[in-house]
């Protein structure tokens, strides 16, 4: 069930934040976990009151495993920011989300959230999939999107997260209409994982 976080105030400064991404955790033992660890221990340690939140655009775990989940939990417990996390398809590995939402840091998606003046939505491209790369909104999804964006106050901007590129989804005609509405209502800014290029576009 989509979930709508109550606005912060916006005074002073713009939105703020770090994109750690793709993760694809695996043990504890791994290089990529002990760098995780070492990037959220800089990030509390030195940069802690100078972003607003971290984003992790997906591909979380690299199997979508409780073990895995249970090592992004105890990683996450270094920093005091809010987290905001989003679904990849590694974490839809086990054809459900379920370990991905025992993540105290994952809240329903979709999500939306007012952060230093601007509207966040955070999508999930994955669960109403398949699995693997099977990227899809549905129909629910991308009516609350489009309700989202219509709602957005004017000169307020607007911030979409997903997993990957719109062109990724496998829809075709929601493919269209995602990136429609991008256009339609001048999104500011749309940041993807996915890739490893951790892309922003705007």
């Amino acid at each position: 069930m989509a979930e709508t976080i109550p606005p912060t105030l916006s005074i002073g400064r713009p939105l703020v934040y770090a994109h750690f991404g793709d993760l694809h955790i695996t043990d504890a033992k791994a290089r990529n976990y002990q760098d995780f660890l070492a990037m959220l221990v800089q990030l509390e340690v030195e940069c802690g009151n100078q972003f607003d939140f971290l984003y992790l655009p997906g591909d979380i775990a690299d199997n979508g495993s409780l073990v895995q989940y249970r090592l992004v939990a105890a990683a996450l417990r270094i920093i005091r920011m809010p987290a905001y996390l989003i679904t990849g398809d590694h974490d839809m590995e086990p054809r459900s989300l379920t370990n991905f939402y025992t993540l105290a840091q994952a809240n329903s998606l979709p999500l939306a959230a007012q952060v230093r003046g601007v509207r966040c939505l955070f999508l999930d491209m994955c669960g109403p999939g398949q699995g693997g790369p099977d990227f899809r909104l549905g129909a629910t999804q991308l009516t609350w999107l489009r309700e989202q964006l219509s709602q957005v106050p004017t000169g307020t901007e607007v911030a979409v997260f997903m997993h990957t590129y719109p062109s990724g989804l496998q829809d075709a005609a929601e493919k269209q209409q995602v990136i429609a509405l991008l256009a339609q209502y001048r999104v500011a800014l749309v940041d993807m994982g996915h890739t490893h290029y951790n892309e922003l576009a705007n």
